[in-house]
């Protein structure tokens, strides 16, 4: 039989040119600011019509805006091109019993508007529901606004199905085997919807804020709201897992027959180095604000300290251990860490300098998260932005064309506003 080869040599060009276009729209949207089309060329070994001709696609696809021009010294102009402000939009979230947070971020990684409600009970169907409510008016809005949205991705603090819909556990939050798929239809939710644990996309959101400085292309973040959570950086990419489980270090035994920790087990990091088992420890009751225990170190209250300096110890041998596994010169304080950083810091320097095998030769680094209660939303968001961008296949132009008020940047505020 003679086949005939026209379409798998037109079926290879097709897969060439979005190969070409998912290359160049992400040095664009990755770079940490506006770069020349001579940039491109040289970023990506494409010839310069082909970049040309590529980016004119780009601009009508929403992906990239051109700005204006940039004259080098003793060179041409060059116009500037950089990711298209309030084109495409993803939502990233948060749920936890205590809150739950929904953010839209554009292609610059802006974020446009963000809701967050406190519910009432601390019931995961309930709490989901409210989640639902949540992306039913971010949804609505985008929508009006004239963007595209590309996907939501929500964090919670547990471990998740592959296809990444029911929450199996969350043991912080005492919740088991929820079908969040289901949940959320009931309420209304999007089937654009994934989730992913929280911890997983603050380190998301860190990487990408710190993708510029060479000293953070690895490390370790250190997060986590009630409990402990953490997600190792390489590449400034975080290494999820094979199931996307790495990281848990909040449950890695520490005393022998110790406290009972929510996941079953005893004696849990979780239980001793918490922010809450810190408070709990210097006699706060359970349930009180962190701004409590911040303000007893700050006035140098005796339980806080020695509070503080155990759970440095614990946090400190665990840490020590995960760094002499997995290599990195780094360890970033995130979440409810992260206001604890200007205590902690010091002691946990002591302790990775007695018990870390790197210590010995080169100290490791430990800083301040960049963001605060908005990582872990920022993160779900930014990651689902990347994985559109480079899938050009889902790339849409909405029928009329984008609108020219949002290419200028001037943002509906009838359509869109800030809760």
């Amino acid at each position: 039989m003679t086949m005939n080869k026209r379409p798998a040599a037109g079926y290879r060009q097709e897969s060439l040119r979005s190969h070409n276009a998912s290359l160049i729209a992400g040095v664009v949207t990755s770079s940490s600011r506006p770069i020349t089309r001579a940039e491109i060329v040289s970023e990506t070994g494409l010839n310069r019509s082909t970049v040309s001709r590529v980016i004119d696609q780009l601009v009508e696809q929403g992906i990239v805006t051109e700005l204006g021009t940039n004259v080098p010294s003793g060179g041409r102009p060059a116009v500037l091109v950089s990711p298209a402000p309030r084109t495409h939009v993803a939502i990233g979230a948060e749920i936890t019993r205590n809150f739950v947070c929904a953010r839209g971020v554009d292609l610059t990684g802006q974020s446009l508007v963000e809701v967050l409600k406190h519910p009432a009970s601390e019931d995961a169907h309930h709490t989901t529901r409210i989640l639902g409510d949540c992306l039913e008016t971010l949804t609505g809005q985008i929508k009006a606004a004239g963007m595209n949205l590309v996907g939501i991705r929500c964090g919670i603090s547990g471990l998740f199905s592959a296809d990444q819909k029911r929450l199996l556990s969350a043991p912080t939050d005492g919740w088991v085997n929820v079908d969040l798929a289901n949940v959320l239809d009931a309420a209304g939710g999007s089937g654009l919807m994934r989730f992913c644990n929280s911890t997983t996309l603050a380190a998301e959101a860190e990487a990408q804020a710190r993708r510029t400085d060479p000293d953070f292309k690895d490390f370790i973040y250190l997060g986590g709201i009630n409990g402990i959570g953490a997600a190792l950086v390489r590449d400034w990419k975080v290494e999820t897992g094979r199931r996307g489980w790495a990281g848990e270090i909040g449950h890695i035994p520490i005393i022998e027959n110790g406290k009972q920790c929510t996941c079953g087990s005893r004696g849990c990091l979780q239980t001793l180095a918490s922010p809450t088992a810190i408070a709990q420890t210097a006699g706060f009751a359970e349930g009180t604000p962190l701004a409590q225990l911040l303000a007893g170190l700050r006035r140098g209250e005796p339980n806080s300290r020695r509070a503080l300096i155990s759970a440095a110890h614990h946090l400190g041998r665990a840490l020590s251990t995960y760094i002499n596994l997995v290599d990195v010169p780094a360890v970033v304080l995130g979440g409810s860490f992260r206001p604890l950083y200007p205590h902690l810091k010091p002691l946990l320097e002591k302790e990775l300098a007695e018990q870390c095998l790197i210590d010995r030769i080169d100290s490791t680094m430990i800083a301040q998260a960049t963001l605060g209660d908005s990582a872990a939303p920022t993160g779900g968001a930014l990651l689902t932005l990347r994985e559109f961008v480079s899938d050009p296949t889902r790339w849409t132009t909405p029928q009329g064309g984008w609108r020219k008020d949002l290419h200028r940047g001037e943002f509906p505020e009838t359509v869109i506003s800030e809760w």
